[in-house]
């Protein structure tokens, strides 16, 4: 029996999610789609998941989301990320001996390009 191929029509050819974790904490906002996703797309996914947490959870972030709002700029000033098959791409937000971050996972595909 053949081994199925990645790239069906139904298989979204761009996924990836925004994750906030901590000891206590575990909320994520993901897409799947069939074309990139852009900068403006991925920063609303952002403050979806910011939307997400509590005021408390949200404060101990703070900081975590704004590092990742500066890499989803830096990202797309250099003219997005390709993932391919790599499988997957981390950006941790967090400090040495921090726990509670707010992490994107790009699965794969394209992420935060220009709108076309």
């Amino acid at each position: 029996m053949a081994k199925k191929q990645y790239k069906e029509e139904k298989d979204p050819l761009h996924r990836g999610r925004f994750q906030a974790q901590g000891k206590s904490l575990e909320e994520s906002v993901k897409w799947e789609r069939n074309t990139p996703l852009t900068v403006k797309e991925g920063k609303r996914l952002l403050n979806k998941l910011r939307d997400k947490l509590t005021n408390s959870d949200l404060k101990i972030r703070e900081s975590a989301f704004s590092k990742q709002n500066l890499n989803i700029d830096r990202i797309f000033k250099n003219g997005g990320i390709d993932i391919g098959k790599m499988r997957k791409n981390y950006s941790k937000s967090f400090e040495p001996g921090i726990k509670e971050r707010v992490d994107i996972e790009i699965f794969l595909g394209k992420a935060f390009i220009r709108q076309e």
